[in-house]
């Protein structure tokens, strides 16, 4: 398929939403900055463990944008995204002088939990053939 021409327009996100090669684009900068500033550290003792991006999704307006990120290990997720959501407006002043754009979304901290549970599948899976004979 290719990447998509500027007159093009990019596949449907899950969402169902059109999305144009320009969101894209800033969606992957934000994704990249925030993980950085993740990786730098915040000075909030309620985020510990390994903080990881899986996924940014912008708004079709460019107004919010949810993140979801991964927290390991998984007992520190729910404290650490609520460190994350009270750290919001610092983080998001941090994402204003790495990402050039006009206009900078709002932040929304989700816990993303699929890679636990895609993990106890993949576990259970494995039992289950050592099992069967």
């Amino acid at each position: 398929m290719g990447r998509p021409r500027h007159h093009e327009r990019a596949p449907d996100d899950a969402s169902g939403n059109a999305r144009s090669p320009r969101q894209g684009h800033l969606e992957a900068r934000l994704r990249r900055a925030l993980q950085t500033i993740l990786a730098r550290g915040l000075n909030d003792p309620r985020i510990r463990g390994l903080v990881s991006v899986t996924e940014l999704d912008l708004s079709p307006d460019q107004a919010s944008a949810i993140v979801r990120v991964s927290v390991l290990p998984a007992p520190y997720g729910p404290l650490a995204v609520a460190g994350l959501r009270h750290a919001a407006p610092r983080i998001a002043g941090e994402l204003g002088r790495m990402v050039r754009s006009r206009r900078l979304p709002t932040l929304r901290f989700e816990l993303d939990d699929r890679l636990k549970k895609e993990a106890a599948l993949d576990a259970l899976l494995a039992s289950d053939r050592e099992e069967s004979p």
